[in-house]
């Protein structure tokens, strides 16, 4: 049996962008697997869009419809809720005969947008395939509670962040705070920009940003390609939030964050940077296991949490920062997660037989 990626992703390259998945491809280029790609560019105009979409997802059906005996990983989401029929087509041919299937999860769309209670659309979805790799253990609870099989599900804990290993690293303790991400969803910020008690300086990256007039505390640094972003970040921490609010994480992008690991969290520590995260956030407990960062409830905690922090405790969430980042740099947990799915899946394609 053969271990294939089908590759859909729409080309981007600021931050947020495809990151995560071109560092997948990484991995699979390692592991000496093969990678069939079927990209869905995204072209401005509508009319080049769409024919070159449906020509990828034509040249995908006619390619699995001569295909059998493979395991097929896809990048999930690979094609939107309302491309029903093609999904039916495609999902019919990724399961016929004995080709198995597995889904990585990059995100949960309907979750994510639409709030964790319409996750029955994700999970129709996800049911069609043999094999799933979630996030973490709050979103395979989730996705169990759901009506997803227990056995199918795999964890791959947290996203990796591919970089050379020539980052600034020498992280020195202050209230200097960087933020990176889509700064146009990031509505926080103009609750934010309102308080004019806070003390700590706050540096934005990432496209998006509405307001062209930040209070002083507040700087905007730019975009930069996913690539180099990692190089660019100036500060002590690393902030991860999402939502409305600055006291908690809200609507549907902060209810998310329960479920979620965000792609900031490893841009973070491949820049060798501590995190400052909600406490209510699943990326939290990996702050906890680690000992790599700060938990806050609050956004106006932030100032207090600093106060209470020495410089040796400092240099030592900058320490275990960076033996978790020798693990992210080199994707050691998408290797990991890949290997536990194929192995798993040679083991019960034996059984089958």
């Amino acid at each position: 049996m053969k271990n294939i990626i089908i590759y859909t992703e729409i080309d981007t390259d600021k931050v947020g962008g495809t990151k995560s998945s071109n560092d997948l491809l990484r991995i699979f280029k390692k592991m000496n697997l093969k990678i069939k790609k079927f990209p869905l560019i995204n072209y401005k105009n509508p009319i080049i869009r769409l024919t070159k979409k449906l020509l990828s997802i034509l040249r995908l059906i006619i390619y699995l419809f001569f295909q059998d005996n493979n395991l097929y990983i896809f990048i999930y989401p690979f094609l939107g809720e309302n491309q029903k029929i093609l999904k039916k087509i495609i999902y019919k041919l990724l399961n016929k005969g004995n080709n198995r299937t597995c889904a990585f999860v990059m995100d949960l769309n309907c979750a994510r947008f639409k709030g964790l209670n319409n996750i029955d659309k994700d999970v129709e979805s996800l049911n069609l395939f043999n094999y799933i790799i979630a996030h973490n253990d709050k979103m395979k609870k989730l996705l169990i509670e759901n009506g997803i099989k227990q056995e199918k599900i795999f964890v791959f804990e947290m996203f990796d962040n591919i970089v050379d290993d020539n980052v600034k690293l020498e992280r020195k303790f202050s209230r200097k705070i960087v933020f990176a991400g889509n700064l146009g969803k990031s509505n926080f910020l103009n609750k934010l920009c309102e308080d004019k008690k806070i003390l700590y300086s706050l540096s934005l990256y990432g496209i998006g940003l509405k307001r062209k007039l930040l209070p002083s505390f507040m700087k905007y640094k730019g975009a930069f390609s996913t690539e180099r972003i990692v190089y660019m970040l100036d500060g002590s921490f690393g902030l991860i939030w999402d939502g409305d609010s600055v006291d908690t994480c809200t609507g549907f992008l902060g209810e998310y964050t329960k479920i979620n690991n965000p792609g900031k969290f490893p841009l973070y520590i491949a820049a060798g940077l501590p995190v400052i995260v909600w406490k209510g956030a699943a990326v939290a407990e990996t702050v906890k296991k680690y000992k790599i960062g700060i938990i806050i409830d609050s956004l106006m905690n932030i100032d207090k949490a600093l106060d209470t922090i020495t410089e040796n405790e400092y240099k030592e969430m900058c320490n275990n920062v960076l033996c978790l980042r020798k693990k992210i740099i080199i994707g050691y947990h998408y290797e990991k997660v890949i290997k536990e799915v194929i192995n798993y899946n040679k083991l019960n394609y034996k059984e089958n037989i």
